[in-house]
C-alpha cells in the first residue's frame, strides 16, 4: 500500500498488511550479493565537478525532452498543444531558443576565418 488511507482501508477489512505481506528489502538485504556492482572501485579522494559557467551545458534534450511541446520547423518557436499555465513555460523555451541561436551566432563570428 503507497499511504496510510490504504493501509487503514486493509486494515478495516481485516487485512492486516505488515504481517501479510513482505518486504522487498527483505529480499534485497537477504541477497545482497547478487545486487553489487561488480565494476565498482572504492576511490580514496572526493568527486568534484566543474562549476565553471564555461562548462555548465543545459541538455534540452534531456531537460526539455519530457515536454510535449511541438517546434513549428520554419520559425523554431514552440508552438501547442499548450494550456495556460504551460504558456509561460513556452516563453522560457522560445527565450532560450533565441539565446541559443543568439550565443551560436556569436561562436561563429569569433571563429578565424578561413581565406
Amino acid at each position: 500500500m503507497d499511504n496510510e488511507y490504504q493501509r487503514v482501508k486493509a486494515n478495516s477489512l481485516g487485512i492486516n498488511l505488515s504481517e501479510e505481506t513482505t518486504s522487498v528489502w527483505t529480499y534485497v538485504n537477504d541477497h545482497c550479493v547478487d545486487f553489487l556492482n561488480p565494476f565498482y572501485s572504492q576511490i580514496s579522494y572526493r568527486l568534484q565537478p566543474d562549476c565553471d559557467l564555461a562548462s555548465i551545458k543545459f541538455w534540452k534534450e534531456h531537460f526539455l525532452g519530457w515536454s510535449e511541446i511541438i517546434k513549428d520547423e520554419a520559425t523554431n518557436d514552440a508552438v501547442g498543444p499548450f494550456d495556460n499555465k504551460n504558456s509561460v513555460f513556452v516563453g522560457y523555451i522560445n527565450k532560450y531558443i533565441d539565446k541559443q541561436k543568439e550565443l551560436q551566432k556569436q561562436i561563429r563570428d569569433l571563429q578565424p576565418t578561413k581565406e
